[in-house]
């Protein structure tokens, strides 16, 4: 089974709509995308924090250390950066199930049912 994803949004920028410079203006941007079996219906939400080593940095200035799970790290900030990488890194996830394969993704981002019991 393999992941496909069929959605992102971002709260804090227009994902479709920002331009460039507004973008490269940021230093951090929070991305949630939805992802699901490849071909079928339904999907799940992921979330993570694309930044720049400058926000990282004033992190680190701020509480000493910084826990680097479900960041993506970059030069700048850049829409077709981040939605190219994680299609190529998620999109290329193998596993038997979805259940599997929500354990690989969720090293990308966090999964809305990571802390959910039964």
């Amino acid at each position: 089974m393999k992941a496909e994803i069929t959605d992102f949004h971002s709260p804090d920028i227009d994902w479709e709509g920002a331009a460039p410079a507004e973008w490269r203006a940021r230093h951090n941007v929070l991305v949630q995308l939805f992802v699901g079996p490849r071909g079928g219906k339904g999907a799940e939400s992921f979330t993570l924090m694309a930044c720049t080593p400058q926000f990282i940095a004033e992190l680190v200035r701020e509480s000493g250390v910084v826990d680097g799970r479900h960041h993506l790290v970059m030069a700048s900030l850049d829409r077709e950066l981040i939605e190219g990488h994680l299609r190529r890194h998620i999109e290329s996830l193998e596993a038997y199930d979805w259940s599997g394969l929500t354990l690989k993704i969720s090293r990308f981002g966090l999964w809305e049912g990571a802390d959910y019991s039964e």
